[in-house]
């Protein structure tokens, strides 16, 4: 199997599956007939830039990376509802605290909604920085926030 048809039924895999290891990932690949190294998987996940999304347990599992779509916003209520912790506004920025190892997906959903007056992100594992244009923005997004968690 190819490098293109091997991704596709790794992101088909994914979608399908809760899968948490990689080794359960090379384990899925050899039952579909694909031969597979772990360090080959391990290129594969970093390519398709697989991300790993906390659940039940302290468990973490391997999830698409969020496109760009119309959707976004359902993808980022979705995510926060599961990882948001606290949020808060100060002035041009709004800092958003979430579960460990979820501050670049929730810094990725954001930029991608592109809300007005957005200038970027700064996250880390557990928190994400907002800058906005103006005060006004901020307690918007923050508000925006907010009502997508409640």
């Amino acid at each position: 199997m190819n490098k293109h048809d091997r991704q596709k039924l790794i992101k088909k895999l994914i979608t399908n599956n809760e899968i948490y290891r990689q080794e359960e990932l090379v384990q899925l690949l050899l039952e579909h007939k694909v031969k597979v190294t772990q360090a080959t998987v391990s290129r594969d996940i970093n390519e398709l830039q697989l991300m790993k999304l906390p659940v039940a347990g302290g468990k973490y599992r391997y999830i698409l990376p969020h496109e760009h779509t119309s959707n976004a916003e359902q993808k980022l209520q979705e995510v926060l509802r599961d990882v948001f912790v606290l949020a808060d506004y100060n002035d041009k920025l709004c800092v958003i605290k979430v579960l460990p190892g979820n501050g670049p997906i929730v810094s990725g959903l954001v930029e991608k909604m592109e809300y007005p007056g957005f200038f970027a992100t700064l996250d880390d594992d557990d928190t994400i920085m907002i800058f906005m244009r103006t005060a006004s923005e901020a307690r918007k997004i923050y508000h925006e926030i907010i009502r997508l968690v409640s």
